[in-house]
């Protein structure tokens, strides 16, 4: 556990450093920190990844190394470790949407079935076909920050809601009942669409 704060200032050295980087130096940076935090990111590519299709064509190395390449290619800065993991699965959520957007060739028919957001399918987001997957995103950017930041830690990331309320520093009876509000309103533009 001794390596644990050195670790730690390390990434926010790196990260305060970060905002003035030269191009040359930020790639730099940016693989030093996917170094020191690559069990997270990795971890937090597999949680997106967990509930795919088993034929989809990412998978979780692959969006893992997608999301480095992306990090460095941005202009982004970051305010902390925590905001700094927060935009890289902001990042590889983009990527698996990309990807769905690539995937869909013709337009949806009048038969597919509203997603239902419940607990039980938290964790298998992205068993979705495209074309839901994408209405999904289409409702979700609909929402406030806050509540889009909940259903992304919730639903595509596959966080209880424990840990959910520990991510956005909320009380956990207070995020468990705006997320029952979240999954309404979501359920109201899922079924107008």
């Amino acid at each position: 556990m001794g390596g644990q704060p050195s670790t730690e200032q390390s990434v926010t050295e790196l990260i305060q450093e970060l905002a003035e980087a030269a191009p040359g130096r930020r790639r730099e940076i940016v693989d030093e920190l996917v170094t020191l935090l690559a069990g997270e990111l990795k971890e937090r590519a597999s949680r997106l990844m967990a509930g795919e299709r088993r034929d989809h064509l990412l998978q979780t190395t692959a969006l893992f190394h997608e999301t480095y390449l992306r990090l460095v290619t941005t202009k982004l800065a970051f305010e902390d470790r925590r905001h700094f993991l927060a935009m890289s699965s902001r990042l590889m959520h983009e990527i698996v949407i990309d990807l769905a957007r690539r995937a869909q060739t013709k337009k949806r028919g009048d038969g597919v079935a509203v997603t239902a957001l419940d607990y039980e399918t938290a964790d298998r987001a992205l068993a979705l076909d495209p074309a839901q997957l994408l209405d999904l995103n289409n409702a979700v950017a609909t929402l406030a920050p806050e509540d889009q930041e909940l259903v992304d830690l919730r639903f595509f990331y596959g966080l209880t809601l424990e840990e959910t309320a520990e991510a956005m520093n909320l009380n956990y009876e207070t995020l468990r009942k705006r997320w029952v509000s979240v999954r309404r309103q979501l359920f109201h533009a899922l079924t107008e669409a």
